[in-house]
């Protein structure tokens, strides 16, 4: 999946849209697809803002239900290797996470 643009650059394609009212100058100088142009003209009318839409939680799911509590744990927990605090973990909390 290729890289989202950036918020800035969405924005500067607007202001120039707006300044001058031509998609294909505003494309050809920002070199951007029609399409997409019009999808953030669309976005921005609807919004307010072109904005990228940020996705809560992106990846996959964590193992470790609550974070704040296993940072905590870890820094109480006395441990020489990394291995050594995942079966601490699970024997305190019961559940896998390795």
């Amino acid at each position: 999946m290729p890289k989202p643009y950036s918020d800035y650059l969405r924005q500067k394609a607007l202001d120039c849209y707006k300044e001058c009212r031509n998609k294909s100058k505003t494309y050809a100088f920002f070199k951007i697809a029609r399409t997409t142009l019009v999808d953030w003209i669309q976005l921005e009318n609807l919004k307010g803002n072109a904005n990228r839409p940020y996705p809560e939680k992106a990846g996959r799911p964590y193992k470790i239900k609550d974070l704040k509590v296993f940072k905590s744990f870890v820094e109480t927990t006395t441990f020489t290797q990394p291995n050594d605090i995942v079966s601490l973990f699970e024997n305190n909390f019961g559940y896998s996470i390795s």
